[in-house]
């Protein structure tokens, strides 16, 4: 290519048009704007994460030899406040913990960086009510919440108190002309994951992510072919602007308007390649009677740390945290942790924007034997030795060392 366009220069040098065309010669050659059919960028080269070397299926991760630094939140516990079941958790601008409770109607509880209740979004049909949202995120340019609802969307403060609906410049009240599940907050718009089997009669039919403007009209649709066998109505994983997909060993981002990969998973050592089957009873009866290992979505990511979990049928599954910067890859099936330095949590479900994994302690009769440490204030030790099944979740906040 480097003899070509040395060919090229020299033929425009000749024609006095050096400077213009150079520049339109390096926009046609090295431009990442061209996208595959699925919608996915074509030339923005994805970093490859190769898991084969550190493939550790029968080992255990030392917890308290990972972590840097850890605070933890003690959910007040109300009659109004009871948390059920979190399926969600997002972070507000001056820290209130916003929870997707999938118990009592679906609900929205809002606590502050202490963890003291302020809210819980009331269920009804009126203004400012929830009837069974669809999804949640909070727009940090804005300090602002927004539920989807339908195909509207409403807009509360950081403290739950209602604003109205979503509009655009005009006024008029923003919808959607599509059906979705997920959606996340961009810079420039929203992506939403959709629900395929109800968009069959437009465009966007058969597309999992689209793309929207501030206003939620579309950008771009996107990503076809990678969803299989029942997968399709699986939760993505959201990490900042990126999101993972069960069934793909991919890691998109949306940037500027644009599905870019970002990093691929290689473990080719546990997993056999392009399987091709008809049906979801062909693909159960085979990844039951092997010992294949697949991603299915299970994905959190900060400045510096990257966590993953790969699945199988048949055996346990394999926990991966990456750093970033020096690539060293801690892999096992089981977190192992000192109690007396620090209490046991579940895999992380959410990150902060200031670079916390966010997480939840076990209620385990273990971690009653925290004691005080460099991790562990006095009171964080009060709150573990206390807790009871009866009481709200303990969120942790995690760092990992670098």
């Amino acid at each position: 290519m480097s003899y070509c366009i040395d060919l090229l220069l020299k033929y425009l040098t000749q024609r006095k048009m050096k400077q213009i065309y150079l520049l339109m010669v390096i926009v046609v050659l090295f431009s990442c704007n061209t996208t595959s059919e699925n919608g996915v960028s074509n030339n923005c080269v994805a970093e490859t994460i190769d898991l084969n070397g550190q493939f550790c299926k029968d080992c255990e991760i030392d917890m308290s030899e990972l972590i840097d630094s850890l605070h933890i939140v003690k959910l007040e516990t109300t009659e109004e406040s009871i948390v059920g079941n979190i399926n969600k958790i997002v972070i507000s601008t001056n820290g209130n913990y916003i929870i997707g409770d999938d118990v009592q109607g679906k609900g929205i509880i809002i606590f502050d960086k202490d963890g003291n209740f302020i809210k819980r979004l009331s269920n009804g049909n009126g203004a400012g009510e929830l009837q069974y949202y669809v999804d949640f995120d909070f727009d940090y340019k804005m300090s602002s919440l927004l539920v989807g609802q339908g195909n509207y969307m409403m807009k509360f403060d950081e403290n739950g108190n209602y604003l109205g609906n979503l509009c655009n410049a005009n006024g008029n009240e923003t919808q959607t002309d599509f059906y979705y599940s997920e959606f996340k907050i961009l810079d420039d718009g929203f992506v939403f994951k959709t629900l395929v089997n109800q968009n069959t009669e437009s465009d966007l039919a058969g597309k999992y992510i689209i793309l929207t403007d501030n206003d939620c009209k579309v950008k771009l649709s996107a990503i076809d072919k990678f969803l299989k066998y029942n997968y399709n109505d699986s939760k993505f994983d959201w990490s900042g602007n990126c999101f993972s997909i069960p069934m793909s060993d991919t890691i998109y981002s949306c940037t500027d308007g644009q599905i870019n990969p970002k990093y691929v998973f290689a473990y080719s050592d546990y997993k056999e390649c392009n399987l091709d089957f008809q049906d979801y009873k062909q693909f159960m009866k085979h990844m039951t009677s092997s010992e294949q290992y697949f991603f299915d979505g299970n994905y959190q990511e900060t400045f510096n740390t990257l966590f993953l979990t790969l699945m199988s049928f048949r055996s346990y599954p394999v926990f991966f945290i990456v750093n970033k910067k020096t690539k060293q890859i801690k892999s096992g099936n089981y977190m192992s942790f000192n109690h007396k330095y620090m209490p046991s949590f579940s895999l992380p479900i959410a990150t902060t924007r200031n670079g916390y994994f966010v997480s939840l302690i076990d209620n385990s009769e273990e971690n009653k034997k925290l004691e005080s440490s460099n991790l562990v204030t006095e009171t964080e030790r009060s709150f573990v030795a206390s807790h009871s099944e009866d009481d709200n979740p303990l969120i942790v906040l995690l760092k990992f060392k670098q």
